[in-house]
């Protein structure tokens, strides 16, 4: 009796031969490692939801006091329905902890966020989806301008996205009747699917966004980047804040957290440039005074993708087909333009005995 096994090592390429021949591939790998972490995870205790509520009504905090300032960076007329604080029995906020008298880095980070995804949508006419990874409170769908027929998605924490909605919905808040908005939540299984039937396209240009979303953690961050390079068309731009609390480093180790953040990009395909935030407030004409006394807890980044996304692959595919041989090798040859997208190995046994 004659086993034949073949195996499809690829870097990055959407087709599924796993069902049929046992390879494991791209999308279909990730597909398991990530919905074993959901299911894992999938009861959020109280404390995961209170830390998340408590770090949403934080920024939203913050960016309500810097819409009062003097010369604000941005004007959020929303933050302020959700330091309510009475709506939020066990969480508590000290307002007026929050200086007014000081440029902070989240603030930087939130103007110069708003500032790269206006920018690619209003430069990029092609540019009319918007993904943004968020603490459940972001209020850029409704406070930011966005060209007509902009299809705008917020991955965030189910249960702060819920609070928040219901609060943006006593006050009125809507969405412009140009724009399209829809919510993803980040504990599904099958998120990649979800986005897609909400109207996402790979093949299509995007443009994303990542501030505050939890939970962030190591692990999390290579999965969020990795779906993002399924996910998001060549060339489109990663732009964000990420915290460096994600890695387990020694105090001031900001060098290595940078090091390692930049290779998880470039694992998956993408070119990262870091921000400093002193850059970012010296671009609007202010100067930033550090008197968080700490030391810096996030870095601020803009990606671009290098290569294609899952769906842009499948027009690309001329053909593909598996030959049995006589003797019962498995020979599986892949074209795409004129090149071999895979590299492939096969393993065969004869067993004698037969």
């Amino acid at each position: 009796m004659t086993s034949s096994f073949l195996t499809i090592k690829t870097l990055n390429c959407p087709w599924n031969f796993s069902k049929q021949y046992g390879a494991s591939l791209k999308s279909s790998k990730f597909r398991l490692r990530f919905n074993s972490r959901c299911k894992s995870g999938g009861q959020q205790d109280a404390g995961m939801q209170k830390r998340a509520l408590q770090a949403a009504i934080h920024s939203a905090a913050l960016r309500f006091v810097e819409s009062h300032r003097s010369e604000p960076l941005f004007h959020d007329p929303y933050a302020g329905c959700f330091v309510e604080l009475e709506l939020y029995k066990g969480v508590s906020l000290n307002i007026q902890n929050v200086s007014t008298s000081y440029l902070n880095n989240y603030c930087l980070a939130t103007r110069f966020i708003d500032d790269k995804l206006l920018g690619n949508v209003n430069i990029h006419s092609s540019i009319r989806q918007v993904v943004l990874l968020t603490d459940g409170m972001d209020t850029r769908p409704f406070r930011l301008k966005w060209p007509p027929l902009t299809m705008l998605f917020d991955i965030s924490f189910e249960p702060v996205f819920e609070i928040a909605s219901k609060k943006l919905k006593e006050v009125g808040v809507k969405t412009s009747r140009n724009s399209i908005f829809r919510h993803i939540p980040p504990e599904a299984s099958d998120m990649q699917e979800k986005l897609k039937g909400m109207g996402y396209r790979g093949d299509r240009p995007s443009t994303w966004a990542i501030q505050g979303f939890h939970p962030m953690t190591s692990d999390r961050f290579e999965e969020i980047i990795y779906q993002i390079s399924c996910l998001a068309m060549k060339d489109s731009q990663v732009v964000g804040e990420i915290p460096l609390t994600i890695i387990n480093t020694d105090s001031g180790a900001e060098d290595l957290a940078r090091k390692w953040i930049e290779k998880v990009f470039r694992r998956n395909g993408f070119l990262v440039d870091f921000i400093s935030y002193e850059d970012v407030a010296r671009d609007v004409g202010q100067h930033l005074v550090n008197v968080e006394g700490g030391e810096l807890r996030s870095v601020l980044f803009v990606a671009q993708q290098q290569r294609l996304s899952d769906d842009q692959e499948w027009p690309l595919l001329h053909f593909c087909y598996c030959i049995l041989r006589p003797d019962f090798f498995f020979v599986c040859v892949c074209v795409c333009e004129g090149k071999c997208l895979t590299s492939w190995s096969w393993f065969h046994s004869l067993d004698k005995g037969a």
